[in-house]
């Protein structure tokens, strides 16, 4: 499937028109190394380019390839991977591509399946939705740390003090020895 990037390019810029100066000033470059955390073929941004894998942009639907380019150009725009700088980057990415989705789909962009769509984002700052889902991260070790503990103390006391059920189990064998002999 032959695709027409420039196309794509334009369509963005009648949505948003000030994405105009971003794509003006960058690169855009088919790579075939473009792989997301997960190893699937994907996008990205960088300060002075967007790269694409082919695989990935001919697996969208047009809507889906312009919402990808539009999506990529607001990184560059928002200069997310300058103030990125000290951040947990897996975090960042997180925060920032769901204030960005947030945004598109309020504007009627169809969002790619599978993006991160976190409608909570909208009207936060990249850093303001960052500390959020640090904050969400460390409740949620928090929980599954006190789970652990609850778990080992039950089982704790379980090992101590049988419950009512295991002893009647153990008189009744103790009772069906006493018989046998």
């Amino acid at each position: 499937m032959n695709i027409n990037v420039n196309e794509i390019i334009n369509e963005v810029l009648y949505r948003y028109p000030f994405l105009g100066s971003v794509f003006a000033s960058i690169e855009i470059v088919e790579d075939y190394n473009c792989y997301e955390y997960h190893g699937n073929p994907s996008a990205s941004a960088s300060r002075t380019k967007i790269s694409y894998h082919p695989d990935f942009l001919s697996s969208l639907d047009r809507e889906e390839q312009i919402t990808l380019f539009a999506h990529e150009g607001c990184h560059i725009l928002l200069k997310h991977h300058q103030r990125s700088k000290g951040k947990n980057p897996k975090i960042w990415n997180i925060a920032t591509d769901a204030i960005i989705n947030a945004n598109l789909k309020k504007d009627d962009f169809k969002l790619i399946p599978g993006s991160v769509d976190r409608p909570d984002a909208k009207g936060y700052s990249a850093e303001k939705y960052y500390q959020k889902l640090l904050k969400e991260q460390e409740e949620q070790k928090e929980n599954q740390l006190q789970n652990s503990e609850n778990n080992n103390q039950e089982k704790n006391e379980k090992s101590q003090n049988p419950s009512s059920q295991e002893k009647n189990e153990q008189s009744n064998q103790n009772s069906q020895k006493d018989n046998s002999s």
